[in-house]
């Protein structure tokens, strides 16, 4: 027994009694199952990529960084460094 879910083009084949109504019955269930599966599977793909859109930094883009026991500030972009307190006061030219 050989059946076609039509929307999504999923096939199922089942051939393992002599039976035909058992094999349809067995064929079904693993339409069933197969189409289950894949929708699942989207649902899971479009939950992970949503929460992987909602990452809002990374590692990579961290502008300054502040080195309180030196009293430096780094900017990344830049390379420059400026004293904490210059920086904290607005002294950045």
């Amino acid at each position: 027994m050989r059946i076609t879910h039509i929307p999504s083009g999923t096939v199922a084949y089942c051939a393992q009694t002599r039976s035909q109504y058992e094999n349809r019955q067995r064929a079904e269930a693993e339409l069933s199952r197969r189409i289950t599966e894949s929708k699942n599977a989207a649902s899971a793909k479009r939950l992970n990529d949503h929460r992987a859109s909602q990452a809002i930094a990374e590692r990579s883009s961290r502008v300054f960084t502040w080195n309180v026991q030196r009293g430096t500030v780094v900017d990344h972009a830049t390379g420059r460094s400026w004293r904490l307190k210059d920086f904290a006061r607005g002294k950045i030219s």
